[in-house]
């Protein structure tokens, strides 16, 4: 993809409401809205994941050499540029898919709204063991969805499993990420529950059932394997991109993970998202909408 000549920049922070998983002990989430021509993306690295550092990727797309990251959000903003100069709603006519939510993103009242809620956890395998049981408890209608951001070995995870009542395995719709992907590894943990790679999901080759695919971080192609398509935990505009990617996916589709926004403080973006029955929202408007907003934004150049 040819990188702009002028690319404007804004620097956001996104303060969560709490620990959002068990390799990110800060609350301050930092990133850029990226603008050129009549497009707007988002770039919002995750160091705790292996992301390098946001001005590593700034001055990437500097140099004409942007990361993948960069990349990603070029793509977001070609394509959203694209629909403004048309006038066109990139929504118009598009059903999104129903995502879980992340149990401590919402009041336990309202965790029976949703089909699916995703608990992320930790190493201490015992006291999540019991954490799972007494969501399980909480949501009698929900299916499960575990992440444990590849925080366990094997040992770790048989010993997790073995925490499980037979009727709470039963109601896990997969377990994320449950040790760093490597294929021989997955393939010799226990065949109880199924399995989901999320980092470095576009080139696993197997040993899991779903892939989990964030489009600010990778391309949405289709696979074999059936996908779940989930924000990256960025900034709304970046999470209306991963929105508008499962909404238009070519694959097999299981479900979304879009409801990032109520992991964090509120800000007049995110108050410009609404969920029905368990499927985001997005704003009207252009392109990816927010249109006023991105527009009256203080924009530098990088």
């Amino acid at each position: 993809m040819p990188v702009p000549q002028i690319i404007f920049i804004w620097r956001y922070s996104l303060r969560s409401r709490f620990l959002l998983n068990t390799l990110a002990s800060r609350r301050e989430f930092h990133g850029v809205l990226l603008r050129f021509g009549e497009g707007f993306g988002c770039l919002h690295p995750w160091p705790e994941l292996g992301d390098a550092p946001l001005d590593v990727h700034l001055q990437a797309l500097r140099n004409g050499t942007p990361t993948v990251l960069g990349q990603r959000a070029l793509y977001c903003a070609e394509r959203d540029g694209k629909a403004r100069r048309e006038g066109r709603w990139l929504f118009e006519g598009l059903e999104l898919p129903v995502s879980h939510v992340i149990a401590d993103s919402v009041s336990e009242a309202e965790l029976g709204n949703f089909t699916a809620v995703k608990l992320k956890c930790g190493p201490g395998v015992e006291k999540e063991a019991r954490r799972v049981i007494r969501l399980a408890e909480r949501v009698p209608g929900a299916a499960l969805r575990l992440d444990f951001n590849g925080c366990l070995d094997a040992a770790r995870y048989a010993r997790f499993l073995k925490g499980l009542t037979s009727d709470v395995r039963e109601r896990i719709d997969f377990i994320e990420d449950p040790m760093q992907y490597d294929a021989a590894n997955w393939r010799a943990l226990p065949d109880v529950l199924s399995l989901a790679v999320d980092r470095g999901s576009d080139t696993a080759t197997d040993g899991f059932a779903y892939r989990v695919l964030k489009p600010a971080v990778q391309e949405t192609r289709a696979f074999t394997e059936p996908v779940v398509i989930t924000s990256s935990m960025d900034h709304p505009l970046g999470q209306v991109f991963a929105a508008h990617e499962a909404a238009t996916y070519q694959g097999v589709l299981h479900g979304a993970g879009l409801l990032t926004h109520w992991c964090f403080e509120g800000d007049v973006f995110s108050e410009r998202l609404t969920v029905e029955g368990g499927r985001l929202r997005p704003p009207s408007g252009t392109g990816l909408g927010f249109d006023d907003l991105l527009e009256g934004l203080p924009w530098t150049r990088l």
